[in-house]
């Protein structure tokens, strides 16, 4: 399974990415929130070891990345994935210039 992250204002800028199980209430940083849970499942996604690639990088010249989340054959269904990605930037509150909106995969 996987997310692509499309965002040309943000070309040749480094992203970290995250998965969860849940968008809600996400993760309070300064005046802003990472609409992820900090579950099991986030912080696995945040080693971008496998079975998590491309959870983090650069983004291309053109704003873009891929991720992919190589999944067991036997999960329980359905199953909602959530995923987010931020930009970072040293001169930024806590290190993060944008925060993206939710991506959600459903497995049924």
């Amino acid at each position: 399974m996987g997310w692509d992250i499309r965002a040309p204002q943000w070309a040749a800028v480094p992203y970290v990415a995250a998965a969860s199980f849940a968008s809600f209430p996400g993760l309070r940083l300064d005046t802003r929130t990472i609409p992820l849970e900090a579950d099991w499942l986030f912080f696995s996604s945040l080693t971008n070891t496998a079975p998590f690639a491309g959870f983090r990088g650069v983004l291309d010249g053109g704003g873009r990345a891929s991720m992919t989340l190589t999944l067991p054959s036997r999960l329980p269904l359905p199953l909602d994935l959530y995923a987010a990605y931020v930009t970072l930037d040293p001169g930024a509150p806590n290190f993060i210039r944008n925060i993206s909106n939710t991506s959600i995969a459903r497995l049924r």
